[in-house]
């Protein structure tokens, strides 16, 4: 009876199991959207950092690299307890929301060049930031097309048809097939296919393809 009635037991608890919903995953159709969704994932804590990229002028400044280190605590300590980051948009800025209170460093990355981090403490009674990073007026954005060119290591003139400041789709003068599509790698530009060659939509499912683009791919391989 005894053995009979644990067996009982053990199929209500899988019964159970089985039949509780599991939770739905996020497909990312955005950077700033995946690394939103791994960043709330992370944490879970209340706060919300607001962090800014903008010319002296007050323009604007998209794709530079906001990262969000966790520190352990704000006496000094340099022991980084999780790490998130994302794209600055076209304007500028990113909102980090859930992010745990505590030590927070923050700190812009713009074509390898790191600004100083600013570090900041979330608390119940101010769970909220602004950072602003500022830059010289004549800096450029990461879709601009001397960035590009620069990165791809063209002395030519580089017509950017598409951009969202992770990936691109540009025309180079160059002889042959001309169009590329690219993406941001370590903070700079890439080659990743040239339209002209067949690529499976899953092999790059890391890069996170924006919808525009995802007709250059086959999805059914």
């Amino acid at each position: 009876m005894k053995r009979a009635t644990t067996l009982a037991v053990i199929a209500l608890v899988l019964t159970s199991a089985a039949c509780t919903p599991s939770r739905p995953s996020v497909v990312p159709t955005t950077p700033d959207r995946v690394t939103q969704a791994a960043h709330e994932k992370a944490s879970g804590r209340p706060g919300t950092v607001s962090v800014f990229a903008k010319k002296h002028n007050g323009d604007p400044i998209e794709g530079v690299r906001f990262d969000i280190d966790q520190l352990e605590s704000c006496n000094g300590s340099k022991v980084v307890v999780n790490r998130v980051w994302a794209f600055s948009s076209f304007d500028g800025g990113y909102n980090f929301v859930n992010t745990p209170l505590g030590c927070n460093r923050v700190r812009a990355t713009l074509a390898g060049t790191q600004q100083s981090p600013r570090t900041i403490e979330l608390t119940e009674a101010e769970p909220n930031a602004n950072v602003v990073f500022e830059y010289p007026d004549d800096v450029v954005g990461t879709c601009n097309p001397r960035t590009i060119a620069g990165d791809l290591g063209y002395a030519g003139d580089a017509t950017v048809d598409y951009c969202d400041v992770v990936w691109a789709r540009v025309t180079l003068g160059e002889h042959g097939d001309t169009t590329w599509l690219i993406d941001r790698v370590d903070d700079r530009w890439e080659r990743y296919m040239n339209l002209i060659e067949h690529r499976c939509l899953s092999a790059a499912p890391y890069h996170f393809v924006p919808d525009d683009l995802k007709k250059y791919f086959d999805a059914t391989c």
